[in-house]
């Protein structure tokens, strides 16, 4: 075969493939009824459904939450004032104290009450000894005044010259010792009158280590720990009864450094809540004066009123600082959508949606505050289905309650 009768070939078999391929289209167009394009169409001109919520005029507030702790404001970590063995520990965990009544612990009164009684002894001898120099200055004192009035007629008799210079002399000698011995007397009358005090401080002391070795409760409350047992050894600094008063708590948490200055003590309302239900308000006490430099978090409490349902010692509690309150218009937060970095919401009109330009501003318990053309009390605003919508899309709205 020739090349000339071989292309002729070729293109043949080329025109026959193209005309099967046209025959083929032909066919599965006419077999495709008219009504499989109306599907599609119909879909796309249907309704989107969506729920709406009204718009409310609702409490706002701008909060930090931080987990805490209830603690005891007041407490007390109950030692031995004088070193000894604990002979008596007269309470336990859970027991009921009261201020300077309840006894807690006795250390070593044994012998305190014997170097109160040698201290007693001590100052009786020192008050007969006093009284013994009193009772000898007394005497010295008289003969001093016999010497005296001696001295004073054997004057009168030398002046006359009825005695002689010796007889005068001796008269005089006499005095002037007298004198002496009434100083001296004395003086012992001053040193038993000190040992006198020096004996009564004594005794003051160790009354004062008896009354100590018995422990009173120094506040109301109750025993949360006992650390020590009779017969071991009590030190001045180590704790053996600890008290809580359980009246009178206080919530503690840490907060981060940024808002340090937004908090005041007296002033700054804080919400607490134990497990997933709310206690109450309260305000805070105390604010760290200042921040930790390691965790850049700063300490603040809040008196709480102890009771046997939560408010417990060592109950773990959620801390929210209000920071700011106001009231405004909200909606619930998943109708506000954030496209081409505009904040916006859909509001039904008739059947279409219009979409609406808004600013947000605080969120609280999953209500947002919005402010914006088109935004009053009542208004509905698309809550459900707005991730569909496009402004002036096909709508069928239903009512929904929203979150309170």
């Amino acid at each position: 075969m020739t090349p000339r009768s071989r292309a002729a070939v070729a293109a043949a078999a080329v025109a026959v493939i193209l005309g099967g391929y046209a025959l083929y289209r032909h066919s599965t167009q006419k077999s495709t009824p008219p009504e499989a394009a109306k599907p599609a169409d119909t879909q796309a001109s249907a309704p989107i459904p969506v729920v709406t919520t009204d718009v409310r005029k609702r409490a706002f507030e701008e909060s930090v939450r931080a987990h805490g702790v209830l603690k005891a404001r007041n407490f007390a970590l109950v030692s031995p004032r004088i070193h000894g063995v604990i002979e008596k520990v007269f309470v336990r965990e859970g027991d009921e104290v009261v201020a300077d009544k309840t006894p807690l612990f006795q250390t070593d009164s044994l012998k305190l009450t014997q170097a109160v009684e040698v201290a007693r002894q001590n100052l009786n001898v020192s008050r007969c000894t006093r009284v013994e120099k009193e009772a000898n200055a007394e005497s010295v004192e008289a003969d001093a005044a016999k010497a005296e009035l001696d001295y004073e007629r054997g004057k009168k008799l030398y002046d006359d010259k009825a005695i002689s210079l010796d007889a005068f002399e001796v008269r005089q000698t006499t005095v002037q010792k007298m004198r002496a011995m009434r100083k001296h007397a004395q003086s012992f009358v001053t040193l038993a009158l000190a040992e006198e005090k020096k004996s009564e401080s004594t005794l003051s002391m160790v009354e004062k280590d008896l009354r100590d070795s018995l422990v009173l409760a120094p506040i109301t409350g109750r025993v949360s720990r006992r650390m020590a047992e009779p017969g071991e050894m009590g030190t001045p600094g180590a704790p053996i009864i600890r008290i809580d008063d359980t009246t009178t708590l206080e919530a503690s948490a840490y907060l981060p450094s940024q808002y340090y200055g937004r908090i005041e003590p007296g002033r700054t309302p804080v919400r607490i809540a134990a497990g997933d239900t709310p206690r109450g308000r309260a305000v805070v006490t105390y604010r760290s004066p200042t921040i930790d430099q390691a965790l850049r978090t700063f300490e603040i409490k809040c008196a709480i009123t102890g009771n046997t349902d939560w408010a417990v010692a060592g109950a773990l509690v959620e801390i929210s600082a209000l920071l700011s309150e106001r009231e405004g218009l909200g909606v619930p937060v998943e109708a506000v959508l954030t496209r081409s970095e505009r904040r916006i919401v859909f509001i039904p009109d008739g059947d279409k949606a219009r979409m609406r330009t808004v600013q947000t501003g605080l969120e609280t318990d999953g209500w947002i505050e919005l402010t914006g053309v088109g935004i009053a009390p009542g208004v509905p605003v698309i809550t459900k289905g707005q991730f569909l919508l496009n402004d002036g899309s096909v709508i069928s709205a239903g009512r929904g309650k929203g979150k309170d």
